[in-house]
């Protein structure tokens, strides 16, 4: 009997300890990208995130995307220095817009594909005039003409520059 207790107390210890080895069900892996946290190798067509439950859920670090938006638009020559970044929804379509210190605003469309999955685009807008609307969005491989909110009446008088990668 005493034999007995032994065993299942080592069996309940091993079983125990291995399942403390397991992450929790937040943490487990998504098999649509392969990583429960992605890591990138460019900003631009670059695999982020996943959408769980009609929700968009980034699976890179903040430094990733940003240390990332840094080096693809290195190109513009603006000298742009990203501190945060959000996602936005427009005209039922998602995006990422990158904020730099000196007030420029960079945004890229998010495309999900049909397994669910959440790349960031090829083309990326970048404006100081419309960084708080009033277009300079991607739209395709272009951006929509940018219309300060503070000048409605002058379509296509702020700046906007268009970064996108080859197809």
């Amino acid at each position: 009997m005493n034999l007995a207790k032994k065993l299942f107390a080592i069996i309940f210890i091993v079983g125990l300890l291995s399942s403390c080895d397991e992450e929790p069900s937040s943490g487990k892996q998504d098999q649509r990208i392969g990583l429960k946290l992605q890591k990138m190798s460019s900003f631009t067509d670059a695999e982020i995130g996943i959408l769980e439950n009609k929700q968009l859920k980034i699976l890179v670090s903040k430094n990733q995307i940003l240390s990332y938006a840094k080096e693809a638009l290195r190109d513009t020559k603006l000298n742009l220095t990203p501190i945060d970044y959000k996602i936005i929804e427009d005209n039922n379509k998602n995006y990422i817009r990158v904020f730099s210190k000196n007030n420029y605003v960079s945004t890229a469309e998010l495309i999900i594909n049909e397994n669910g999955v959440l790349k960031v685009g090829k083309t990326v807008c970048t404006s100081t005039a419309c960084a708080s609307g009033g277009g300079c969005i991607p739209n395709g491989s272009y951006c929509t003409a940018c219309t300060p909110p503070n000048s409605p009446g002058l379509p296509g008088s702020g700046d906007c520059t268009r970064t996108t990668t080859g197809d």
